[in-house]
């Protein structure tokens, strides 16, 4: 299949988002399919890794008139419905990432959409309770993981600190001072890889700053254990390497709902990317 997964944000951070459609596009090309990503723009890192693996990258908007899809793949799917104007013809899929903090990330309810994807069940729970959506045509596909570089293969290289992997924004800032005093209480240090977009002169000494990397497997298995909103891509990746994960529940605001830590589970199999996308192939070609 010839396949078109599009996004708003730009392709150049190590984001969830982000992290699932390149996941995903790699996935894919090694099934044989061919696959384009659009977004606003890709940067060199991205464009390096999406060409080695045989995907192609268009800007959102280009139009491309040769261009013929079998499926289009939307992420957030109010502001990249415009592409169905563009394909009128090409069926579509809508994943759906998170609660919504505005509504251009809420789910489509476009006919032209014929399934929509949630990627855990409380964000399905959450908008099939405010909105009108088939149970015929929505579908729960958890984050895929690339098993390859995440599992408990290697030795035992454990240290006593919590991995926070994270843009650390006002939104996360409620879960970090919460999970850096229960480290404080354990002597332990809390690191946090990710972009920081906040002050940090009250954030307690025990957090330590580290830029986003690419490597983070490294880290993941080096740690304690994880830390994270909600089910998140994090929070996986540290269960495929064997440790358990803070997993924290927050309103709209920030603030924290209910905060609980989990062992990896037994099934760990379905957060596979090789599972996942025979999920949605499946799903793609029931129609």
């Amino acid at each position: 299949m010839k396949i078109l997964i599009a996004q708003t944000v730009p392709f150049d951070k190590l984001t969830g988002c982000t992290m699932y459609v390149y996941e995903l596009s790699k996935e894919l090309s090694r099934l044989g399919h061919s696959v384009v990503i659009k977004a606003p723009s890709c940067n060199h890192f991205f464009n390096v890794k999406l060409r080695k693996n045989r995907v192609e990258f268009q800007k959102l908007r280009k139009i491309c008139k040769n261009n013929k899809f079998d499926i289009i793949i939307l992420n957030q799917s109010n502001r990249t419905l415009f592409l169905l104007d563009m394909y009128p013809n090409t069926p579509a899929m809508s994943i759906v990432h998170s609660f919504v903090y505005s509504e251009a990330d809420a789910p489509c309810l476009d006919k032209r959409i014929l399934s929509t994807i949630f990627i855990r069940e409380d964000v399905a729970e959450y908008y099939k309770t405010i909105m009108n959506i088939s149970l015929d045509y929505s579908f729960i596909v958890y984050n895929g993981i690339d098993f390859s570089r995440f599992n408990k293969c290697g030795p035992d290289q454990t240290k006593p600190f919590i991995l926070f992997v994270a843009t650390l924004n006002s939104i996360r800032e409620a879960v970090l001072l919460d999970i850096a005093e229960k480290a404080k209480e354990r002597e332990m240090e809390v690191c946090v890889v990710g972009d920081v977009l906040i002050p940090t002169e009250h954030i307690p000494t025990n957090v330590k700053f580290y830029p986003p990397t690419w490597d983070i497997e490294v880290v993941t298995k080096e740690c304690t254990e994880t830390v994270g909103i909600f089910m998140g891509r994090s929070t996986i990746e540290g269960w495929a390497c064997g440790k358990p994960g803070w997993i924290y529940d927050i309103d709209k605001e920030g603030n924290i709902i209910d905060c609980k830590k989990v062992e990896p589970p037994e099934n760990i199999e379905q957060f596979d990317i090789k599972y996942m996308t025979q999920r949605l192939l499946s799903i793609i070609e029931r129609k």
